[in-house]
């Protein structure tokens, strides 16, 4: 059996503030992005969170470690495609429903 590479995109690492609009509980969680790729993203949250695949959400993230403000405008939609707690993380595996256009500035 051939062990398959199953992203479409090539992915990046990627350390910025996220803000995540929870769907299902109206709440908006703050994290970091882990990495990036045109189609999905891995970020980390704090376990209390209790995100699980499948959920849909709304995210945005920022374009500097010192934004403080990511607005509505600028929130994109996913669905979690998988969780893993350690400790008092989670990192959370996400798919965009749209491939996001990825400047190289956004990647430094």
């Amino acid at each position: 059996m051939q062990n398959l590479e199953r992203r479409r995109f090539a992915r990046f690492t990627f350390h910025r503030p996220i803000k995540i609009y929870h769907e299902s509980s109206a709440r908006f969680l703050a994290g970091r992005s882990r990495d990036l790729s045109p189609g999905g993203s891995l970020i980390e949250l704090p376990a209390s969170y209790r995100l699980q695949p499948g959920q849909r959400i709304r995210f945005g993230m920022a374009h500097t470690e010192r934004q403080a403000l990511i607005e509505a405008e600028s929130m994109h939609t996913a669905t979690i495609v998988r969780c893993l707690s350690f400790g008092d993380t989670q990192q959370v595996a996400m798919v965009f429903d749209v491939p996001l256009e990825l400047s190289l500035a956004e990647s430094a």
